[in-house]
């Protein structure tokens, strides 16, 4: 039985899909080989998936980030934190010496 080949651009679709999905390469290529003229109907079912994987990711993302800011905000309670804050997945403490007067400590020192 010969082996049929997938054209480059399909093959890297098919590649960076499979990233996302592992059973997307052997799901699309059954597909593809068995009807070449189903190459549009596999460039839009790939980019669905990249879609839906993308949205995935998205709302994960949102999920940590939520957490990491309330951890994040919960320092804030620490003594030698003077303020705490940040968006997203970016976050900053300030350290001081005192709190209530937020006095910084001595640069010179570190």
């Amino acid at each position: 039985m010969s082996k049929l080949k997938r054209p480059d651009a399909i093959q890297k679709m098919m590649t960076e899909a499979s990233s996302h999905l592992p059973d997307a390469t052997t799901a699309f290529y059954t597909l593809v080989s068995a009807n070449p003229s189903a190459r549009p109907a596999l460039a839009e079912k790939l980019a669905a998936i990249e879609q839906e994987a993308d949205e995935r990711q998205v709302k994960l993302l949102r999920k940590v980030a939520t957490t990491f800011q309330s951890r994040l905000h919960k320092l804030a309670d620490h003594p030698l934190v003077g303020e705490a804050r940040g968006v997203g997945l970016i976050g900053g403490l300030e350290l001081v010496k005192d709190k209530k007067t937020k006095l910084s400590f001595d640069g010179k020192l570190g």
